[in-house]
């Protein structure tokens, strides 16, 4: 994938003044401005003069100022790429903001500044907390298990029909290399090769990612939804 050379630009929101809980060790960042006041971060982050931006979470407050806020956010700019910091793992949090195409969760495990750079560089971040539950949430809460569905014409401008079998059990059944080949009938080294070939041609760097670009191109969906 393409190297990020620009200057980055970050804009950090925090209305809430948690910023003691982040590390905010941005030696990386040419340039980061910092607002705690919500309308004036509104306005600067609908600018789209931002390469990134930090929504800070404040976990005290109720959820629905919480998601009205980043509703908001999420609607008034589409360019600069929007992460959220929480601690929060709730189904529904996570649930909605996929659905306003927020892929960026840091959850403190790591420097604030590499999951910036990894946000820039591969448009999403989950933050380690995360990661094993994605394939979940998009297997138990975005959709029934029998209502998942393949849009075989789109798939296959992608992908070869075994991938898209491959593709399908991910998301269907989930679990390890070893579940997943004994499914397939195949060595759990073809189903890696599968696999590496799958994220190749969607542009991924790992399932996950592979699962959360097919449901925007449109190569899997959803007959239900359920939050």
């Amino acid at each position: 994938m393409k190297k990020h050379t620009s200057p980055i630009q970050l804009l950090i929101i925090d209305p809430y003044s948690t910023s003691n809980n982040v590390q905010l060790k941005l030696s990386r960042i040419e340039r980061f401005t910092y607002s705690s006041d919500f309308l004036q971060g509104s306005k600067l982050y609908g600018s789209s003069r931002y390469t990134a931006a930090i929504y800070l979470v404040d976990q005290t407050q109720p959820v629905r100022d919480v998601m009205h806020q980043i509703s908001k956010l999420a609607h008034i700019n589409t360019e600069t790429k929007l992460m959220l910091t929480s601690g929060w793992k709730s189904m529904s949090f996570i649930i909605t903001c996929l659905k306003l195409d927020i892929f960026g969760f840091y959850n403190y495990r790591i420097p604030l500044e590499n999951a910036i750079h990894y946000l820039i560089e591969y448009d999403h971040y989950f933050g380690p907390d995360y990661q094993p539950d994605i394939l979940k949430i998009y297997k138990q809460q975005l959709h029934q298990k029998d209502d998942i569905a393949i849009n075989h014409k789109t798939a296959k401008e992608y992908l070869t029909k075994r991938e898209i079998e491959v593709l399908h059990d991910i998301v269907h059944f989930g679990g390890d290399l070893e579940d997943i080949a004994t499914r397939l009938f195949i060595s759990p080294l073809t189903l890696k090769n599968h696999i590496n070939s799958i994220r190749t041609k969607l542009g991924a760097n790992n399932r996950t990612h592979a699962v959360t670009i097919a449901l925007k191109k449109g190569i899997i969906y959803t007959l239900k939804v359920s939050v």
